[in-house]
């Protein structure tokens, strides 16, 4: 695994990458505790400043304020078949475009199942990679 550092004007930005795909991120903060972060999550990754240069560049303009629609592929293994499926949708949510969690959840024939379309939503910030 490798992660990477992009520098915005919120902070360090961090992600971690298996192939061309994201991992796991990590909203901005000080660079020296994001570093601690990902280490202490993930010990073997090794920091390389060209992986995944296409996220580098939407992050980059995500935080300049310019729309942008994340086109990395994200790293599902371990994700339970739910989650998996609500981070799919959350995909086809187009940017500045607000859909509630109810809605979510209606999309996948699960209309009361809203809370763990929310819960699910924070387990993993590479989830937040995508529209939602």
């Amino acid at each position: 695994m490798k992660f990477g550092i992009v520098k915005t004007s919120s902070g360090a930005f961090g992600f971690v990458a298996r192939g061309s795909a994201l991992v796991a991120a990590f909203l901005p903060e000080s660079e020296g505790s994001l570093r601690r972060k990902v280490k202490a999550q993930y010990p073997d990754a090794v920091e390389d400043a060209g992986c995944l240069p296409t996220l580098r560049r939407q992050v980059a303009d995500y935080y300049a304020g310019r729309p942008t629609r994340f086109t990395t592929s994200v790293d599902l293994e371990g994700v339970p078949p739910f989650r998996a499926a609500v981070l799919r949708l959350c995909h086809e949510v187009a940017y500045g475009e607000t859909v509630s969690y109810a809605d979510l959840a209606a999309s996948l024939g699960k209309p009361k199942a809203a809370r763990a379309v929310g819960g699910g939503w924070g387990v993993r910030v590479c989830a937040r990679m995508r529209a939602c």
